[in-house]
Formats: structure tokens, sequence, C-alpha cells
């Protein structure tokens, strides 16, 4: 799989302009090989939106880009409502998940997603720790709906997904600095650099793949994704 993680910096009085612009990607549930997208904004930064999304292969996720991308880009107008954008891609490598991954785009409320950059040839042993000890334990945590570890050269982007806040707060606070503590000073040896951000997910942003939203129909399942207004 492929996971696409975008970062747009948001002026304050274009923040509602941008979020109905994002509600215009539902386009992208057609696209051969897309998994699901969702989004929101940041928990310390509210300027900066963030969206994620998953491809079964790279080769999807390129044909997309070349024959769809454009011009869905262009109905949304959002490239005169954000400051910046930094657009990254990585291969997943590991991914737990508690959950189909169609469910967790409909019951997800919080993502955590952070970056971090290694020493290069150091790249195995940070895969080793999050393989053998975070990923395991921090998914088999209270609240915790998957998780998606994600590789490009020696920058890696690791994912949860939390079905509620106070479940994340209790990991941070009952958890995390154990964890932190067993892996703080190996991981001192190989990374360079980590950036969290915590998002505030806008349920609107969400986008399922087309097969989820015909299963949906056949079960007369109408939610919070706003089915019927998308036959």
């Amino acid at each position: 799989m492929l996971i696409k993680f975008i970062q747009c910096h948001v002026k304050i009085n274009n923040k509602n302009a941008f979020s109905k612009a994002q509600q215009k990607w539902k386009e992208i549930r057609k696209s051969k090989g897309f998994k699901g997208q969702i989004g929101g904004w940041g928990d310390r930064d509210n300027q900066q939106a963030t969206i994620l999304s998953l491809w079964e292969t790279e080769e999807n996720y390129q044909t997309f880009m070349k024959e769809k991308h454009g011009l869905i880009y262009d109905k949304t107008k959002q490239k005169d409502i954000f400051e910046s954008m930094e657009v990254q891609t990585f291969q997943v490598i590991k991914h737990s998940m508690n959950i189909g991954i169609d469910k967790i785009w409909k019951e997800a409320s919080v993502v955590q997603a952070i970056l971090c950059k290694v020493v290069p040839e150091q790249a195995h042993r940070f895969i080793e720790t999050q393989e053998k000890m975070i990923v395991p334990n921090v998914s088999s945590f209270d609240g915790v709906l998957g998780m998606c570890l994600g590789r490009k050269d020696s920058t890696f982007l690791v994912v949860s997904f939390w079905d509620r806040m106070v479940n994340h707060e209790n990991y941070m606070l009952h958890a995390f600095q154990h964890f932190r503590e067993q892996t703080e000073s190996e991981s001192e040896q190989y990374l360079t650099h980590a950036k969290g951000s915590l998002l505030h997910i806008e349920k609107k942003w969400i986008v399922n793949p087309k097969r989820y939203i015909r299963k949906l129909r056949n079960l007369n399942i109408y939610s919070s994704l706003d089915i019927k207004k998308n036959k």
C-alpha cells in the first residue's frame, strides 16, 4: 500500500472556504486502487490542515495523478485558499488494523501522525523497534482502530487512528512515557528528527472508496457520510 500525506497552511479567514473545497474531493472515490481519505485540523496549529489517503499500489496512485487529480484540483479552487502545501508519499511497510480499513474512515475522530527522520545506515533499527514494540503495543491500547508505518528512504511516517480523544489522552498519560523510556537510549543513536501532528478529524472531508458506499447502500445504512446526496 501507499500512504499520501498532505499538509496545508491556511489563513484563519480562509478555513471555511478550504473546508468546503476539501469536500469536493469525493470524486476520488471512483479511482482504481483508492482505499480511503481522511483529514482534519491540527491540535497545536489550527491553521494547518492535514489529509491522508491510502492507495493499493504506487501504480494506482500515479495513474490517478496523471488522469484525474488535476481536473478535481481545478474544480476545488484550493490553490487560491492555502498559503503553502507539502505533499509526501510513503510505502506502507507495516500495518495493524483492529477493524477493517473502510470502517476506520467512519469511526476515527482523532489521528496522530509522526514524521521521523533517521540515520540512513540505521533505518533497519528504527523499523525493528516499530515492528516489535511500538506498533503491536500501541495497536493493543484501548481506542486504537489501527496503525500504519510508511517509509520513503530514511524518512518514516507513523500513523495511528483513534476512536475518541479521551482514549488518546489516556495513552499519552499512561503508556507513551513508558514506551519512550524503553526506546530513548537506543533511538538517540539513529533518530535525527521527529515531529508529531494530532488531528481533529473533519467528518465531511472523509472519502470512502466506492465499493464501501455501495456496501452501505445494500445494507440500507445511512450515516454522517451523507450518502444519499452522493448516489
